[in-house]
């Protein structure tokens, strides 16, 4: 998930859950996409922005899975590149396809170029 620095923050660029035990724990954070759309809005305001991308887990299921390098990279790459496909604009694409080769991280390097959907079929 990438953007240019000099544009705004959008719903798309964070990600969300609709987890509870996550919502209560951590104030909505979950909520994320609805907090850069109205940054105004009271934390127990905020609510499930259904088009935004979402996360592999909770936030509280998503840090213990990030302590296991292999199974974070098997769960998150797929959700990176969709997230480059699905959400990102063209200027984001080249954004993510420069950020995805510096990574080697080998399943998104081999997709380095994320505006090709033929190439990421299968994923």
């Amino acid at each position: 998930m990438v953007r240019n620095p000099e544009t705004p923050v959008q719903p798309r660029h964070s990600w969300n859950t609709n987890r509870r035990i996550s919502s209560w724990t951590m104030f909505n954070l979950t909520r994320h996409s609805h907090h850069h759309a109205q940054g105004e809005v009271p934390y127990q305001d905020l609510r499930l922005y259904p088009d935004a991308p979402m996360m592999i887990n909770g936030y509280l299921g998503t840090m213990i899975i990030a302590l296991i390098p292999p199974l974070w990279h098997k769960l998150m790459t797929p959700k990176v590149l969709a997230w480059d496909r699905e959400y990102a604009t063209a200027e984001e694409r080249e954004l993510a396809r420069a950020a995805n080769e510096r990574s080697g991280v080998a399943r998104l390097t081999k997709h380095g170029n994320v505006a090709d959907e033929g190439h990421l079929q299968g994923i």
